[in-house]
């Protein structure tokens, strides 16, 4: 058994990645029409070709005009052929941004030439901060690199949006994670949205989530206030010039707002006003797309203060008390409703607490939310849900096994599944549960195509790649493909690709690490 100063160092170094190098739903839609894998032949899939990249394949990959683009957990993206899997070209990140042990995480996002990515860091120290960067998507040759965020545990986790001639991705960080070490000046990092010009890279706005006035390191006896990264994908209506973004926690307050806190929870009170309300985490956004000006902000939980290493290995900045680690982990959806005020706009979006609520577009008002599994550090809804024209599709992480009951069938599940929801009124439809025995982790943005939801699983021991029935959520396919996979793939022209692979759940749950991209087909042809 691992000492305990050593587990904390590694779970400390694990979670931060895990936050850090989520990637969120792929350029490539989630949702496509008319392909030709349907419920009636996704059981013929069958391997086309396997790509061995240098580590992990942990995001989905773009597609266009024959050339299939994924990056790598060793650092390198990859550009190879569609019909075949031969390698075009390749690039090291490291070589891109100028900052060493650089990797990129996010899903690749094609427009015109450029092939856009964010980068993030697999070493557990401070690095030159977080970047964008273009590359020719026919070459791999850098067109720019711009540094969006010069602290040194900033990265970009969530996939950047393309929209006319700007891209918005919110920024994170692993600074939850470095303020484990108590050698380590705690915690000023902020999170924030930016915009920046497509052609040029150029930083044309960014809004934060903490005024800076708050933000100041802990000294022996008190902190400001740090944190509210933004790790989930954005999600814009040009019809309004609106962008929608959900933050994360704070990893440290004041000790005033603790206090205040400790005495709401003894007189059980709402501790709601013990928070500024500049302070936005764990806070649904609408931004204006042009400015970056808030539009309306709803802040769901009034405190939730968490360091990973508190209090199993507590440091002197340990919240107190610690909050629940319920981040927005999951990014907005946006989608129209019919209900009994008619037809209008909804922004909804998963949360780590297991909750996925839908909010007014116009306003932020709540217009329902629904539990739809267990809450935790590592679990609820991660990484990403998907929508379609009559239900949203999700993971339920779980892996403190809390015992819940699945809708409509009524058997109680302890680990993972997958569910999904009216969208007009957040009833549970169906649930699954995940058949792998081991690792009750299940997190990342299903693909929805042809009445059929392709989602992973993190479980080695069976299958874990897996094709549901939309309709009912019955398991139509399964494929084992060497390691734990959170990802869903990119279906196009009847050609699923799929990447596995994630040493942080092997680190963390049991899981498996691999470093393999697959292209399924009907026969596999």
């Amino acid at each position: 058994m691992l000492p305990r100063r050593l587990a904390a160092v590694l779970l400390s170094m694990a979670l931060a990645l895990l936050v850090a190098a989520a990637p969120e739903p792929p350029e490539t839609p989630a949702v496509k029409k008319r392909e030709a894998i349907t419920t009636s032949n996704v059981a013929k899939l069958k391997t086309k070709w396997v790509f061995t990249a240098t580590d992990d394949v942990q995001v989905t990959p773009a597609v266009r005009d024959g050339i299939t683009y994924f990056s790598d957990y060793g650092g390198y993206v990859y550009a190879v052929k569609a019909s075949t899997g031969a390698l075009i070209w390749k690039g090291y990140v490291p070589d891109y941004t100028g900052s060493p042990n650089a990797i990129a995480r996010t899903n690749p996002v094609v427009s015109g030439d450029l092939l856009i990515l964010g980068d993030n860091h697999k070493i557990w120290k401070p690095h030159q901060g977080a970047h964008l960067f273009a590359l020719n998507r026919w070459t791999g040759r850098l067109v720019w690199n711009t540094q969006v965020d010069a602290h040194e545990a900033a990265v970009i986790t969530a996939d950047p949006v393309v929209r006319g001639s700007r891209i918005y991705a919110g920024v994170s960080s692993i600074e939850e994670g470095y303020a484990s070490s108590a050698g380590y000046k705690c915690c000023t990092f902020r999170g924030s949205v930016v915009s920046v010009d497509l052609r040029t890279g150029r930083l044309i706005w960014q809004t934060h989530t903490l005024p800076s006035r708050l933000v100041t390191a802990c000294t022996a006896t008190d902190c400001g206030y740090s944190g509210n990264a933004v790790w989930s994908k954005p999600v814009v209506d040009p019809a309004t010039g609106t962008l929608y973004t959900a933050t994360g926690n704070n990893y440290t307050v004041p000790e005033s707002v603790e206090a205040c806190v400790r005495k709401a929870l003894e007189d059980k009170v709402s501790f709601d006003h013990c928070s500024d309300p500049e302070n936005l985490q764990e806070t649904v956004l609408a931004l204006d797309l042009d400015t970056g000006r808030v539009k309306w902000s709803h802040r769901v939980s009034g405190y939730d203060a968490w360091i990973v290493a508190c209090p199993e290995d507590p440091v002197s900045w340990c919240p107190d008390p610690g909050g629940e680690d319920f981040d927005f982990g999951s990014g907005p959806d946006l989608f129209r409703i019919h209900d009994k005020r008619g037809s209008r706009k909804v922004v909804g979006v998963g949360q780590k607490s297991g909750v996925y609520w839908a909010f007014d577009a116009k306003n932020g008002s709540l217009v329902w939310k629904t539990l739809v599994g267990p809450g935790s550090l590592y679990g609820g809804i991660m990484h990403g849900t998907t929508v379609d024209d009559k239900r949203i599709y999700m993971p339920i992480g779980n892996v403190d096994r809390k015992p819940y009951v699945l809708q409509p069938s009524g058997r109680t599940a302890t680990a993972g599944s997958w569910s999904a929801l009216d969208k007009n009124t957040g009833k549970i439809l169906w649930q699954t549960a995940d058949p792998g025995p081991r690792v009750p982790f299940d997190i990342g943005k299903p693909t929805v195509t042809g009445g059929v939801v392709f989602v992973g699983s993190q479980d080695p021991d069976k299958n874990n790649m897996y094709a549901l029935d939309a309709r009912t959520g019955k398991i139509l396919w399964g494929f084992p493909s060497g390691g734990s996979v959170g990802r869903g793939p990119a279906v196009v022209d009847g050609t699923v690709y799929w990447g596995s692979g994630y040493t942080l759940a092997k680190i963390l749950f049991g899981g498996a690490s691999n470093n393999k991209l697959y292209a399924f087909s009907v026969n596999g042809r």
